[in-house]
């Protein structure tokens, strides 16, 4: 899939027009993340917004102390995180 065809897919960027999702998709890199790595940590400054593109990725909050760690999502393919960094 075209990555521009994969951004008008997410609601936030639907209203686009097709070169402006062209301009958004030629800032894209791909990222790949080993199994049971970290894309960041709860308090890190971000910019970035995230595409699944295949696999999955767990997002949670760590517990503290003795407390389990809190599932917020499990963004599968074609899911997104991170974009209220971009606001």
């Amino acid at each position: 899939m075209l990555r521009a065809e994969l951004l008008a897919q997410i609601p936030l960027f639907d209203t686009l027009a097709a070169e402006d999702l062209e301009a958004l998709a030629s800032r894209m890199t791909e990222r790949r993340f080993k199994s049971g790595e970290a894309v960041f940590a709860q308090g890190d400054k971000g910019s970035s917004m995230y595409v699944v593109l295949s696999g999955a990725v767990q997002i949670f909050l760590p517990g503290k102390g003795d407390e389990p760690r809190v599932v917020l999502k499990d963004a599968r393919t074609g899911e997104y995180f991170g974009e209220l960094s971009l606001f």
